[in-house]
């Protein structure tokens, strides 16, 4: 990318500072005065919408599971009436984000920049100092340093509603679950984009918030972001203060004086025994799908099986999921011997080859993408997908029948959801926190590469293989509900990962009292 594209990419400008509304969309965007603004004619910013859309309906799988395909028309129609000349970059993926959130698939995702360049987080806003989130339509501000939260009455003029609106509308999220717990953060960057492109890139920003209990409120003048290298350092040295506060914890709770049982390499997985409580605490940050990680998770769960435990604290607080072998390798040790997460798996798209202006994310991913094709050649297609049976799996026979507790976060996404509902749905394991609305009946394996839009430089991620569970004992929504709810506004507190575990610790300690 040159200098020169670079720089103008991170002036955020949209339409004048009056805050004229966006034709057909009804977002306000609110722009910092720039020189130099990046637009698109109309023929460009159609060009890019359809061919979004077009790409969608090629090749996504699981594109009606939630909206009809005339409902997706519809909107796409829309969105191309309402394309002018002269609209800014930031009013163009506004645009195809939302058309793109309508998918209802978290896998399914529009990305602004790079994800190589430091241009991929939006500057402006102080996302690390002050993060967002949504909550129940509204939207709150964290201060990281006091630990509190506020709602968020404005910013720069643009209700807080407004913008918590929009962001649900284009943030992609499995099954459509538009009354969720959003977090908007700089580890988000699509979330914290569309923010972005709404408030713009200032060096102040006019905030007016309203305490939680309703009874103060008041305007603050919030500095905008630091360097990129100095918030690198402040999340870094944020996120291991965290671990060591939950590390104390849990070395509180489960007391095994003599440290790790199991040496594990992989830093993602953390595990303590208490030997006078009998109980097993496992945190896993992420399901990496290296040989490394199922090697940890194997050690670890064939040390509990032999202990026996009266309860499990599986914990999944900030895990974003990663592979779906690496999780059912961990719940092979804890389901019945025949067990299959998903009943069927289906594609739409088996070429041989891919577009010019789609490139993989890595070797890896390339040859995931041509297995998974040769074996669906193979399958008769029906309605424009082709749908294989998943047959029952075992890893082994575990003999583990004590209690599973799986602690959850809005953060806990992808394969972390399916572990904890498959946990809940044939082991009943206890769900303890709360999440980001989540469809557990249907799901899509992340993307293998991205398609770049010609004009605009937008990546798009589409997964190739969908997966469906016909087993339903969730509600009608199908959607993941914790049995005990933690508060998404606690988790506006420093360490939510301590309040969940406490949380299930005083039920697993209450139930046991009361003979359950």
């Amino acid at each position: 990318m040159s200098v020169h594209r670079y720089v103008i990419r991170h002036i955020l400008s949209l339409f004048c500072a009056c805050g004229i509304l966006l034709a057909g969309l009804g977002d306000l965007t609110r722009p910092a005065s720039a020189d130099r603004v990046e637009t698109y004619s109309s023929e460009e910013y159609k060009a890019d919408l359809t061919k979004t859309y077009e790409l969608l309906r090629k090749l996504h799988p699981n594109l009606t599971a939630h909206k009809s395909s005339k409902e997706l028309k519809t909107l796409f129609e829309e969105l191309v009436t309402a394309a002018a000349d002269g609209s800014t970059r930031e009013t163009v993926y506004m645009a195809i984000s939302e058309l793109v959130g309508f998918v209802c698939d978290e896998h399914t995702q529009v990305i602004y920049g790079d994800p190589n360049e430091t241009d991929l987080i939006p500057q402006g806003w102080p996302w690390f100092t002050y993060p967002l989130m949504v909550n129940g339509g509204k939207l709150y501000m964290r201060i990281v340093l006091s630990g509190k939260a506020e709602e968020v009455l404005e910013i720069e003029g643009l209700s807080g509603k407004t913008i918590a609106a929009n962001i649900l509308k284009r943030v992609p999220m499995d099954g459509c679950g538009r009354d969720s717990h959003i977090d908007v953060n700089d580890t988000l960057p699509i979330n914290a984009r569309i923010v972005a492109a709404m408030i713009g890139d200032r060096d102040k920003y006019h905030v007016r918030t309203r305490s939680l209990d309703r009874e103060t409120i008041q305007t603050r003048e919030v500095e905008r972001a630091a360097s990129w290298e100095t918030r690198m350092l402040s999340t870094r040295k944020f996120r291991l203060d965290r671990k060591i506060i939950t590390g104390d914890l849990v070395d509180q709770k489960f007391d095994h004086h003599n440290g790790l049982l199991i040496k594990v390499r992989d830093a993602d997985i953390y595990y303590r025994y208490s030997t006078s409580r009998n109980l097993a605490y496992v945190g896993i940050g992420s399901f990496k799908d290296f040989e490394r990680s199922e090697e940890g998770v194997e050690l670890i769960m064939r040390d509990i099986i032999d202990r026996r435990p009266d309860a499990i604290f599986l914990d999944l607080v900030d895990n974003p999921g990663g592979s779906t072998h690496t999780g059912q390798h961990l719940m092979a040790f804890l389901l019945p011997r025949a067990h299959r997460v998903f009943s069927e798996a289906y594609v739409r798209d088996v070429s041989r080859k891919v577009p010019g202006n789609f490139k993989y994310f890595d070797e890896e991913a390339e040859k995931r993408r041509k297995s998974d094709a040769r074996f669906f050649r193979k399958v008769r297609k029906k309605g424009g997908v082709r749908k294989a049976p998943i047959r029952k799996r075992s890893f082994g026979k575990p003999d583990y029948k004590g209690k599973i507790y799986v602690l959850v976060s809005p953060s806990s996404r992808s394969n972390a959801i399916r572990v904890a509902a498959t946990l809940k749905r044939l082991r009943k394991a206890t769900i303890v926190g709360s999440v980001t609305g989540t469809n557990v009946v249907t799901s899509c394996a992340r993307a293998e590469g991205t398609y770049t839009l010609e004009h605009t430089g937008f990546q798009l991620r589409i997964p190739t293989i969908c997966f469906r569970t016909k087993e339903n004992r969730f509600n009608e929504e199908h959607t993941l509900v914790p049995d005990i709810i933690v508060s998404p506004l606690d988790r506006i507190a420093r360490n939510y990962n301590s309040a969940v575990l406490k949380t299930a610790l005083k039920h697993y300690e209450e139930t046991r009292e009361n003979g359950n």
